[in-house]
């Protein structure tokens, strides 16, 4: 027989089968990527697990770690924290010695936002390590914890506080706002700025209320408390649930399994500017849309956004999550 030439619609079924084929291919190879990332991103928060572990051992009181503690000077008494970071000095280099793990490898750095992150590192060009070395040389410790801390919270976001729901974290915003700077401190390179007092439960003072957040009875601590509880080695163990919220178990009911227990960090996400009319989608360091998270009890857990609380389809936490997780 002789070469029997394609006609035009059997050439343009074969492109098309060709075609469908390559995209089956290229999306079973960007889903096998993206959950590599995933995988990655799990391993560098259950890394921070074992580091706060070995930080509540050795810790009075067993508490994880005090969050970094820098905050804006702003008017009207209030001022946000900067960094939502574990404070750096205090788990680096002694339980910490691989900074690397601060940074989420799906994360773009895209956000959160570029306009808010520039007034609070140095315009000199430099990098995370050349600030801490050149605050080290000049026995500057604190721009050198100001920039640990700074890098501590590239990607997760971490609170050091008790929470289960989105009126806790309010309670967290509203009330580490609300308190007093410390002290003022001078950060090279950036300028004066507050260092506040977060080594103990944090009240909930309406009468200081910033703005911004919900305020009481939205903001709430754990279980009805007027205070935002500090992390605490083993505290899991008494909290139990009837479905809908949390509580303080008082020997009246049954425990719950550990592995139900409080976000400790989790993977950063928000918008481009929730001030602007319109500040765009909500960015995310996965695909699908979601997060990872660290449990106090050590498990890390991939959470699609949704309804559940930290990675939660709310337009109030996520435009908290944009101000208070910047990076």
């Amino acid at each position: 027989m002789g070469n029997r030439k394609l006609t035009y619609t059997e050439f343009s079924v074969a492109a098309a089968l060709i075609g469908l084929v390559a995209l089956l291919i290229l999306h079973m190879f960007a889903n096998t990527y993206a959950n590599h990332m995933r995988y990655s991103c799990q391993q560098n928060l259950k890394a921070f697990g074992t580091v706060f572990r070995m930080y509540m051992e050795e810790s009075e009181g067993e508490f994880l770690p005090p969050p970094a503690p820098y905050a804006d000077i702003g008017e009207g008494g209030w001022s946000n924290l900067i960094w939502s970071a574990p404070k750096g000095i205090t788990i680096y280099p002694d339980y910490l010695n691989d900074l690397e793990i601060a940074r989420c490898p799906s994360d773009g750095l895209q956000y959160p936002y570029a306009k808010d992150l520039s007034p609070r590192l140095p315009r000199d060009g430099g990098t995370y390590d050349t600030w801490q070395t050149k605050a080290l040389s000049e026995g500057d410790t604190v721009s050198y914890d100001y920039f640990l801390s700074a890098e501590l919270a590239q990607s997760y976001l971490y609170t050091g506080y008790l929470m289960f729901d989105s009126p806790a974290y309010y309670g967290y915003c509203g009330a580490s706002t609300a308190i007093d700077d410390g002290v003022d401190v001078d950060i090279m390179g950036v300028g004066a700025l507050g260092a506040k007092k977060l080594n103990d439960d944090l009240p909930i003072d309406g009468s200081r209320w910033p703005p911004w957040v919900p305020s009481p009875p939205e903001a709430v601590g754990f279980d009805n408390r007027q205070s935002i509880l500090r992390l605490r080695s083993g505290m899991q163990r008494f909290f139990i649930t009837d479905g809908s919220r949390w509580y303080w178990n008082q020997g009246k009911k049954p425990m719950v399994p550990s592995s139900s227990s409080a976000p400790v960090m989790w993977d950063a996400f928000g918008r481009n500017d929730p001030a602007e009319s319109d500040p765009g989608p909500v960015l995310f360091n996965h695909k699908p849309n979601g997060g990872n998270i660290l449990f106090l009890d050590g498990h890390v857990e991939y959470m699609r956004y949704g309804e559940t609380f930290p990675i939660i389809d709310n337009p109030t936490t996520v435009d908290l999550y944009t101000r208070y997780g910047v990076r």
